[in-house]
This record gives structure tokens, C-alpha cells and sequence, in this order.
């Protein structure tokens, strides 16, 4: 298929035979959605919805693993929208993929509630008004929380699911707290749990979790992931 690139972006391997567009002037993915999809458990058939849904890497990501999925992106800024749609019909998944430029805030006006088997995300991890932001707009939305917050995301995804359906998040580790009371608050019972850290020597930065919904509870928590090991067994 022919493939319209405009300036500044490129076209890159992603998965398998998957590849992806990424424009080095907006908000690129990281180990972090790479690190999120190895660790979410996908079933087959399952209707999944990514929020904010950036460039597409997660939801490709999940259906290099598991093809049979249909799936939901969700994204305020119009355009990474744009550009995910574009990696999507490159790959020949407009029929498995749609990418809707929205706000997730309002995700009940167009996407049904207690239906969805999966929602994944990757979402900003700064509060808004902490932390250094960036003098680049679309690089800040995506990494503070000045459209959605944590518990914007939360509230969404538990809106969404079906009973039994399952909410995979990556967050850092200091809001794990946080995590866990608006998971509670929402009906979302975490099930399995993974830290990360840089090496074996550093402390987790980031944490892997995923919840069910009207689920009993019962936290799996899985070995460390330390990334320069991961690394090294990729090269």
C-alpha cells in the first residue's frame, strides 16, 4: 500500500510485519506501551479500547500478539488521531482498528458502556501544575494531566468494561496508591501486578497492573522486569 508521510515523520518496525508512523515533532512512544503490551493478558476475540491512544502503538502492539482483536483508540489531539489512523490502514487493519479523535471523558457518547472485554492505556503521568512541562504543547498533554486525569482514566475504563472485563494500566510508581483506591472506588479488583525498574540495582519507577471487574480479589504480583535485562535478551 502507498503511504502518504508528511514532514517529519518515518515509517518504523514495530512488531512482526506491523510497522508504524512517528513524527519526531510530537509525542513518540516508549519502552513504556511496549512494556504494557508484553504484560496485558489479551484473550482471543476480545473487544478492546485503547485511551488515548497516541500514535496507535499499543493497540498494534496487542494485535501482533493476538490477531483476532477489534479495537477502539481514543485520542484528544488531532494529530496523532490522524497519524494512528494512517499507521492502521497501512498495516490493512481498518476493519480491525478505528481510531476516533476525541475527548475520553466523553467516551460514553460514542462508545457503549459495560461492553468491552479490555481497555487498555498508557495516560499522563504528571498531576497538572507538578513537574517541569514542556514548551512543546502536544509533548505536555501527553505527559501531564491537563486534558484527563488519573481518575479520569480510571472512571472511563470501568465505565466501559463488561463485567469480568479487564482495565491494563502503566503508571508510575509513586501514584500506585492512588491507583489502588480509585480501582476499588470503580468495582476494579487488581489481579496481577508487575514493577519495573532500570536494573537490578535501582528502585521500580514504573508499575505494571491489571484489574477485573466485579472480580474477587486475589493480586498476583510477578518478578521484577529490570530493563537492561530485557534489553539484552532482545538484542
Amino acid at each position: 500500500m502507498e503511504l502518504r508521510l508528511l514532514s517529519h515523520e518515518s515509517l518504523e518496525d514495530l512488531s512482526g510485519n506491523i510497522k508504524i508512523i512517528q513524527n519526531k515533532n510530537l509525542y513518540r512512544f516508549n519502552e513504556d506501551s511496549v512494556l504494557l503490551a508484553d504484560f496485558t493478558r489479551v484473550d482471543k476475540k476480545s473487544r478492546v479500547v485503547d485511551l488515548g491512544t497516541g500514535s496507535g502503538v499499543l493497540l498494534l502492539l496487542l494485535f501482533a500478539r493476538e490477531p483476532s482483536i477489534e479495537g477502539v483508540g481514543v485520542e484528544i489531539q488531532r494529530e496523532l488521531a490522524e497519524m494512528a489512523s494512517r499507521s492502521v490502514s497501512y498495516n490493512g487493519l481498518a476493519g480491525k482498528i478505528k481510531v476516533i479523535n476525541n475527548d475520553l471523558k466523553n467516551a460514553q457518547q460514542f462508545l457503549t458502556k459495560n461492553s468491552w472485554d479490555l481497555v487498555v492505556s498508557n495516560p499522563p503521568y504528571i498531576p497538572k501544575g507538578k513537574g517541569r512541562t514542556s514548551p512543546r504543547r502536544e509533548i505536555a498533554i501527553a505527559r501531564q494531566e491537563i486534558y484527563c486525569t488519573l481518575q479520569d482514566v480510571v472512571n472511563t475504563a470501568a465505565m466501559l468494561l463488561k463485567p469480568g472485563g479487564s482495565f491494563a494500566m502503566v503508571h508510575r510508581v509513586e501514584r500506585l496508591p492512588e491507583i489502588m483506591v480509585l480501582f476499588k472506588k470503580n468495582g476494579l479488583e487488581p489481579r496481577r501486578m508487575q514493577l519495573v525498574a532500570a536494573s537490578e540495582n535501582k528502585a521500580p519507577y514504573l508499575v505494571l497492573i491489571q484489574s477485573w471487574k466485579n472480580s474477587s480479589p486475589g493480586l498476583e504480583v510477578l518478578p521484577q522486569k529490570n530493563l537492561n535485562e530485557c534489553w539484552k535478551r532482545r538484542k
